[in-house]
């Protein structure tokens, strides 16, 4: 049907919309909860998406269901995530502060995880 067309299709890192939408999830939600009705630093990236391709904002398509949330842990040294929570948590948290607006230096190595993960 026409309404299938064209195919929805989730941003990846790269395309024109991703950073769009990763922008309003970790900055705009929080400093202009405004534009966002009914999104959340919990929505997901489809629901971010969507309301952005349904504003024809930055390109964005309509994007795929989102996937299941799924049962996570939390990193331990020697994965990558913990090394990507650790540079969060020690350096870019004092040296680009807008980048974690709901985080503080000290907020849990969970919460810092859970930030980087949504």
């Amino acid at each position: 049907t026409v309404e299938n067309w064209p195919r929805p299709t989730t941003a990846r890192a790269g395309d024109r919309c991703f950073m769009h939408v990763r922008w309003a999830m970790r900055t705009g939600v929080v400093a202009h909860p405004q534009w966002y009705p009914d999104l959340t630093v919990d929505s997901s990236f489809e629901d971010f998406q969507a309301y952005l391709h349904n504003g024809a904002h930055h390109g964005c398509s309509r994007p795929c269901s989102a996937l299941p949330r799924t049962v996570c842990h939390t990193a331990v040294p020697g994965e990558v995530c913990h090394r990507h929570v650790r540079w969060a948590m020690d350096v870019g948290i004092r040296s680009l502060p807008a980048w974690y607006p709901t985080l503080a230096t000290d907020s849990s190595f969970e919460a810092f995880q859970a930030w980087l993960h949504h």
